[in-house]
């Protein structure tokens, strides 16, 4: 199909962009239609499908859970981190690759939410009416992504960790472009008390007592810029992480200082945060022997992390530095550095 595409676009030409009032170049037009033929057909490796391909499945009668074209778009999407390496424009590759049999969405043209319909598929001898079964590790497969690899310019090392089971709840779950997780107290909670009292006459409920946990918490947020419509606007993220200024709970006239004790920033191309939770109380300040872990048995690489604030005073900005991590012993100063990194990745 790559070399089908590649043929009528170098037929055509710049006659392309004039005909469709198209406003990229024809060079972003070529790579971008390349790409989206190498994805469309993805989803074919998946049991429901072969099990039609090779007469085992009767899809008038027990339909596949999810038709082919649906799952190259969420194949695709798992792929987008290193799909983003190569020319082209992948959101359009993929939106192509979804819609190349205009079944793409909801049912006989109406609107809906849905990326594609799950059907009623039922359970027969080859396959399951509840989740279906990537062949994302067969042999094949992987040549395939190597074919793209080659053939649409992306990143040398393939993709790792792909998935191979959806579940109906896994192909219903939708993932924000933005991602937070719990904040978690560094400090066991141990019964801390604060007494308060109310205007006006007094009486027995004049003074009142509020139970209160006097600690730091760590969390984690994650974000893919390409996930966005305007990668740019990741860059925003960095900038509201040092200025938290309010959050809900307790009387309005009460401050707290919400700002980034220790900040931990990574820029990543592994699907995976990897540094979630990596502060620990130790004495009167705050440690990170998980991050020195990580670091000493290769699962992070130094040079994708930024590390500022207070725990640039302590022992383990040694242990850091001597392991290539770039330290800061201010917030802000990490934010920056991060922002000036991130605006270049995004800009390329």
């Amino acid at each position: 199909m790559v070399t089908a595409v590649t043929t009528l676009l170098d037929e055509f030409g710049d006659g392309l962009i004039q005909q469709f009032g198209l406003s990229q170049d024809f060079a972003t037009l070529w790579a971008t239609a390349r790409l989206a033929a190498f994805l469309h057909d993805l989803g074919k490796a998946n049991d429901h499908f072969q099990a039609v391909v090779h007469q085992l499945k009767q899809p008038r009668q027990q339909p596949q859970l999810m038709r082919h074209e649906v799952v190259s778009v969420l194949l695709a999407w798992e792929l987008r981190p290193w799909l983003s390496r190569g020319a082209g424009d992948v959101l359009v590759a993929i939106a192509a690759a979804g819609g190349h049999h205009l079944q793409l969405g909801g049912q006989a043209g109406k609107p809906t939410e849905e990326v594609g319909e799950i059907r009623q598929s039922g359970v027969d001898r080859w396959t399951r009416g509840d989740r279906l079964l990537l062949y994302t590790q067969h042999r094949h497969f992987i040549g395939l992504l190597r074919y793209g690899q080659k053939a649409c310019g992306l990143a040398p090392n393939l993709p790792e960790g792909l998935p191979t089971t959806w579940t109906i709840a896994d192909l219903k779950q939708r993932r924000g472009a933005l991602e937070i997780s719990r904040a978690i107290s560094l400090d066991p909670y141990w019964g801390d008390i604060a007494f308060g009292s109310k205007g006006g006459e007094k009486g027995k409920t004049l003074i009142h007592s509020t139970e209160v946990h006097c600690t730091a918490y760590q969390y984690t947020l994650a974000l893919t810029p390409n996930s966005l419509k305007k990668p740019q606007r990741a860059l925003l993220l960095l900038d509201a992480v040092g200025a938290i200024r309010h959050v809900g709970g307790n009387h309005a006239r009460f401050l707290y200082d919400f700002r980034p004790e220790s900040i931990v920033i990574r820029l990543t191309e592994d699907p995976s945060p990897w540094i979630m939770d990596v502060f620990k109380r130790i004495g009167e300040t705050v440690g990170c022997p998980r991050l020195v872990w990580l670091l000493e048995v290769g699962d992070v690489k130094p040079e994708e992390l930024l590390v500022g604030g207070e725990i640039a005073d302590t022992p383990y900005d040694q242990q850091l530095r001597e392991l290539g991590v770039n330290m800061f012993r201010g917030v802000k100063e990490a934010i920056a550095t991060a922002k000036t990194l991130l605006a270049a990745e995004v800009a390329a």
